[in-house]
């Protein structure tokens, strides 16, 4: 179903800086990447790419162009992309890009940031239930009831025996 605004409606959110024009386009986009062509009165609505990112094709200066809209509301409402900067969405969520989700991080940051992610997925134990584990250590640092804390954290025996001997999670007291 296409959304259409009347001009006078879209000359209210330009006007309230609800929306603000994409490169003296036809194009208006909000803080939260709602996208307008100002010349039809339709609200655009993105596709997703073979890497889960929002694009939109635009037409500028007569020619199509597919931009990611993520880049287009990270330009209008951060300024222009630092050289060697990239648009990283903060929440992991490559569908999320509104404006308070969106930073410009150098590539290394882009990657330090990706590595967190996969880390944190891949993890089965929190920190918290580190400390509690390690806390009953030192309770009891003779008997360990390994059964209860692998039923309690779903975790295996190994994982347990790591935590104890500092093999992991030593930056965890």
């Amino acid at each position: 179903m296409k959304i259409k605004f009347t001009n006078e409606e879209l000359k209210e959110k330009i006007e309230n800086d609800e929306i603000r024009q994409y490169r003296n386009s036809v194009y208006y986009f909000s803080r939260d990447a709602l996208s307008y062509n100002i010349k039809t009165g339709l609200m655009m609505k993105p596709s997703i790419n073979g890497g889960g990112y929002l694009k939109l094709d635009l037409w500028i200066d007569k020619i199509r162009k597919q931009e990611y809209l993520h880049r287009i509301v990270a330009e209008i409402y951060l300024g222009e992309c630092p050289e060697g900067y990239l648009v990283n969405h903060i929440d992991f969520d490559r569908t999320n890009d509104n404006i308070e989700n969106l930073e410009y991080v150098s590539a290394e940051e882009n990657t330090i940031h990706s590595i967190e992610r996969i880390v944190e997925k891949r993890r089965k134990i929190t920190n918290e239930q580190i400390l509690e584990f390690k806390e009953y250590l030192r309770e009891n640092p003779k008997k360990i009831n390994y059964k209860y804390f692998m039923e309690k954290f779903n975790v295996c025996r190994r994982t347990l025996y790591n935590i104890k001997t500092g093999r992991t999670w030593k930056h965890i007291y």
